[in-house]
């Protein structure tokens, strides 16, 4: 409605101005419905009885007129086009406000003589009611996909697990505690990444995460930059998830298991692309890290995601693993090492290139 106004329709005015003032609005209906109501059944009671039916007949022909043309067929036309029908009934509303005036305001002191207090006001829509809303045809056409696509994760944002949200731990990329500083900086050279978890030696079981920025301080080991991680529950919620992060000013936490183990990690980047959709930047221009290779196959990067190589020919089953990567660690059930070469399917995987830690590399070509 408020779209119409801005486009220039006179009635969408009248009628936002008509539902500015509920409690008037919602009086009058009332009134008007129970008079026409009254008066129908009085007329027709007369009319029907003159004409000679019984009193049971007109009495049931009475209730099945006024059930049928006063309450059904208006609440079904109005539910499937409540904005355009409102616009040609305005006028009309606006006229029967005007006769019935003193009535709406004798009930409306009336029911302050009965609730003196004043009452808490709430919201005229529910989260429910909101959606129905945004899913009707008229509100529906006046939105951009990307629009639509938005308001949709907004809706669904508060009820999403944060597991649904996490990069999986087959994908997460870390070190361990061992390493060196040079170590860390290669895969965050390698990577892209801002920031880089570390383990003991076991990757489900993450002490820290380091950051790209603190490298530059000139530390003396891996030790004395490492920080401790905000570990979540994956029990939690995206939305609560975001607001945990929020309130300790974080980028990162670290979702754990009933066991107390490490599942999965989530960036604020990554929650904030659940709302507003993917950011691109300098490290995700498109084929970047997948190329063609004279007589066949692809060279891929082990975080490309498995979605970008159906394009190329290259279905892959959906798991709990997100990137190339992440699924030949799945399939073989442990990091391989550079030059090992496993079948997967319809098509075959060659380690190129490979870290203690992680893959780096890999040249896929289809099986005949």
């Amino acid at each position: 409605m408020e779209v119409w106004q801005k486009q220039g329709h006179r009635s969408a005015g009248r009628t936002l101005r008509l539902l500015a003032e509920p409690e008037r609005y919602l009086t009058t209906v009332l009134i008007g419905t129970n008079v026409a109501n009254v008066l129908t059944s009085s007329f027709a009671t007369v009319a029907l009885i003159n004409a000679g039916t019984g009193m049971t007949a007109t009495m049931l022909i009475i209730t099945a007129v006024i059930l049928i043309f006063g309450e059904i067929i208006p609440k079904v036309l109005f539910r499937e086009h409540a904005n355009s029908l409102s616009l040609g009934v305005t006028p009309l509303m606006r006229l029967i406000e005007f006769f019935l005036a003193p009535f709406v305001k004798l009930i409306k002191m009336y029911s302050r003589l009965l609730t003196p207090k004043k009452s808490v006001k709430t919201s005229m829509f529910t989260r429910e009611e909101l959606k129905v809303l945004f899913e009707e045809k008229e509100v529906g056409e006046e939105l951009e996909s990307d629009e639509k696509e938005m308001i949709t994760n907004i809706f669904e944002f508060g009820s999403r697990p944060v597991i649904e949200t996490m990069t999986p731990l087959s994908d997460i990329v870390s070190i361990t505690t061992d390493s060196t500083l040079e170590d860390a900086a290669a895969v965050l050279s390698d990577t892209g990444f801002s920031k880089l978890p570390v383990h003991d030696g076991s990757p489900d079981n993450i002490l820290g995460v380091i950051f790209l920025h603190d490298l530059f301080t000139k530390p003396i080991s891996l030790k004395a930059i490492m920080k401790k991680p905000m570990f979540i529950s994956e029990k939690r919620t995206a939305s609560s998830t975001l607001e945990k992060l929020k309130q300790h000013s974080s980028t990162i936490a670290i979702i754990t298991g009933s066991s107390g183990k490490t599942v999965g990690m989530v960036t604020i980047e990554d929650l904030v692309e659940e709302l507003f959709g993917d950011f691109e930047d300098i490290f995700d221009e498109a084929g970047k890290n997948i190329s063609h290779v004279q007589g066949g196959g692809l060279v891929v990067d082990s975080l490309v995601e498995i979605d970008d190589l159906k394009s190329f020919g290259y279905y892959i089953p959906k798991g709990n693993y997100e990137t190339i990567g992440g699924f030949v660690i799945s399939s073989l059930g442990r990091i391989p090492r550079a030059g090992e070469s496993l079948n997967l399917g319809k098509f075959r995987a060659k380690v190129l290139l490979a870290a203690p830690s992680r893959l780096r590399r890999i040249y896929l070509t289809k099986m005949l």
